[in-house]
């Protein structure tokens, strides 16, 4: 509510000092000005979904009663270390107004978009395991020993996956504006429904066999996938369907804009492209009335056209 209440009372203040202009208010009226139609993708960050938030999903799953607090978080090679593991996609249109001047005829560099949004793929997922260690034989040879240790792993997997649609406010500033390249920021937010909401929560355990010339028994911070032989007949899979639920979005746009400037063209020179970055929190909002947060940068490119 104070994000929301602090770009109110700066669109307040901008539309102020343009009244004050000897030539703003009297001569100017509030225009529509263009649309622009834009997509592309988006990287999620880290999500507060752990088992607790789970629990509160699916609190009839029977995979949900262990007691997680000696598990930890699986290691990954590759793109799991990632800080943005997973990517959703999403396509919004938007309608732009501005002070247009008559007397100047001229339109100001403060603009304001209104516009619809929807996105897919998202999802927030965490994998959580335990490594239970047991030494069973030592071998001497010469002046080393070799020892045996199996190890017996349980690993849990938990996915939360959705789609959205949102409505979409936002205020940006201008810099050099209709010249080739222009470059704009400022704040915006997004309030919608966030539907086909899905939790999935799989068990697997499994154990392997190591030896070592080293008399220690790791005791790790963090789970390691050691592989081995599956036991297949751990295997578990629980899936559940959720109700529609509010989401928001705050984030701040950083957008460039490519202008076409032709002698003898005036239609292609309503039309320009361009590229939005828009990083910002994700509120969702999770049952009993509690939200979560994440991390999200879209990254859109798309085209505009004056009128």
């Amino acid at each position: 509510m104070r994000i929301v209440l602090i770009l109110f009372a700066f669109l307040f203040l901008q539309v102020k000092a343009y009244s004050q202009d000897s030539s703003g208010f009297k001569h100017s009226r509030f225009v529509f000005s263009n649309v622009i139609l834009h997509g592309g993708f988006y990287f999620q960050g880290e999500y507060n979904f752990m088992p607790a938030e789970y629990q509160k999903l699916a609190p009839e799953s029977e995979l949900l009663e262990n007691d997680f607090s000696e598990y930890y978080r699986e290691k990954y090679d590759g793109c799991r270390h990632c800080i943005f593991p997973d990517a959703g996609w999403s396509l919004g249109a938007q309608a732009a107004f501005k002070f247009y001047n008559k007397k100047r005829k001229k339109y100001s560099n403060t603009e304001i978009r209104t516009g619809i949004f929807y996105s897919w793929q998202n999802n927030s997922a965490v994998d959580l395991g335990k490594n239970t260690w047991v030494r069973y034989d030592s071998i001497e040879t010469g002046n080393s020993t070799t020892y045996y240790d199996s190890v017996w792993s349980n690993r849990y997997s938990f996915l939360h996956e959705w789609q959205q649609i949102n409505a979409d406010f936002s205020i940006l500033f201008r810099i050099n504006p209709r010249s080739y390249v222009s470059f704009a920021t400022g704040f915006g937010m997004t309030a919608g429904l966030a539907f086909s909401r899905r939790t999935q929560i799989d068990f697997a355990s499994w154990v392997d066999t190591l030896s070592s010339t080293s008399n220690y028994i790791p005791n790790d911070s963090s789970f390691v996938n050691y592989g081995g032989e599956v036991d297949y007949s751990s295997l578990r899979t629980q899936s559940f369907r959720h109700d529609p639920a509010a989401n928001f979005i705050f984030y701040v746009p950083i957008e460039m804009d490519i202008y076409m400037h032709t002698q003898n063209h005036p239609v292609i020179n309503r039309f320009y492209f361009l590229v939005q970055c828009r990083p910002g929190l994700h509120l969702l909002s999770m049952p009993k009335g509690d939200y979560t947060v994440g991390f999200m940068v879209p990254v859109h490119a798309g085209i505009g056209c004056f009128f």
